[in-house]
């Protein structure tokens, strides 16, 4: 299922508002107050499944080595791509929780467990849609459930699933592949697990997506995510006057729309949506590459700077943005 029916199931009839209405715009859109970015204080709950230790989880560690010959990684399975270290929440974890575990382990995708089986995964742009939905209007994330943003219905591989299925399977949406046994998960492999295949020396000026879906720092958030919906994309980056100036993903927006809900009393809500602009939420911080980096050393570049996207820069003008997925295209099972 795209992100636009996702956006409409959880928002029930998305387009039965006008578009400009602020009704339309604060019902069915997770929109960031731009308190801060990073986790709260609390304390963050995460189960690691069959963890021999605790680590975070950047997609990276299991691949220290130099990529295998494409020949050898074509013929790669599960059990030799995947983090045994499955990062999950439980299904009755509050959706606050999820976005702390997200925001500490700087993930977008978790798996959901229920007595210790997998039942759904979730991802930052799930969250952002939930807590934008008309019928959780004035429901804060603490009083809300991974469970009723979760995905029910998802891909799953096992320890043997060879890579050529498992580039197939990454195209769904959601990006996470639990590995199961029975129905237990001994695994999981996300695009950041695949990409230490990239060996391509192919300039970025030839991989790189060159229509780019922008936004500027005044423009407000709801503009933002409606673009992200529309388009199918997760980051967008920030230009003023033509210059780079930060990026904004859909965990920003889900954490800011969660202290919007907690922070502002709920008649006030639909005029401080108004006030929101992309600035106040943006990470100002942002890894750029060139159109002369090589694949390969984008990939470098993503598992040191932990990232998941590259605006492609020339001077201080973007030219371009390359993603997990426009790299996962490189790879030949």
């Amino acid at each position: 299922m795209n992100t636009l029916r996702r956006a409409r199931r959880k928002c029930g009839a998305l387009g039965a508002a006008p578009r400009a209405s602020l009704a339309y715009a604060s019902a069915c859109l997770g929109l960031s107050l731009g308190l801060g970015l990073r986790p709260n204080g609390r304390s963050v709950r995460a189960r690691v499944v069959d963890a021999p230790r605790r680590q975070r989880r950047t997609g990276w560690r299991n691949h220290e080595a130099a990529p295998p010959p494409l020949a050898i990684a074509g013929s790669m399975k599960a059990k030799e791509l995947m983090t045994k270290d499955v990062l999950a929440v439980d299904k009755d974890d509050r959706l606050q929780t999820v976005i702390d575990v997200m925001l500490k382990h700087r993930v977008s995708k978790l798996v959901v467990l229920d007595k210790k089986e997998v039942v759904g995964v979730i991802t930052d742009g799930d969250i952002a849609d939930e807590l934008g939905a008309i019928k959780n209007r004035g429901v804060p994330a603490t009083h809300l459930h991974a469970s009723s943003a979760m995905r029910r219905k998802f891909p799953t591989i096992t320890a043997d699933t060879p890579l050529d299925q498992i580039l197939t399977a990454l195209t769904d949406d959601a990006g996470i592949l639990p590995v199961l046994h029975d129905k237990t998960p001994i695994g999981v492999v996300t695009a950041s697990d695949v990409l230490s295949l990239v060996t391509s020396t192919k300039p970025l000026a030839d991989v790189m997506t060159n229509h780019l879906h922008v936004v500027s720092p005044s423009d407000r958030v709801i503009h933002a995510r409606r673009l992200m919906i529309d388009h199918h994309v997760e980051r967008l980056p920030v230009l003023d006057g033509g210059r780079l100036v930060g990026i904004v993903g859909e965990i920003d927006i889900a954490n800011g729309f969660s202290r919007l809900k907690a922070t502002v009393a709920d008649h006030h809500q639909p005029a401080a949506l108004t006030r929101f602009l992309v600035q106040d939420v943006m990470q100002q911080t942002v890894i750029t590459a060139t159109p002369e980096t090589t694949a390969r050393e984008a990939v470098e570049m993503m598992r040191k700077e932990d990232v998941g996207s590259l605006p492609v820069v020339r001077g201080d003008r973007i030219v371009g943005i390359v993603t997990r997925s426009d790299l996962l295209k490189l790879i030949r099972a």
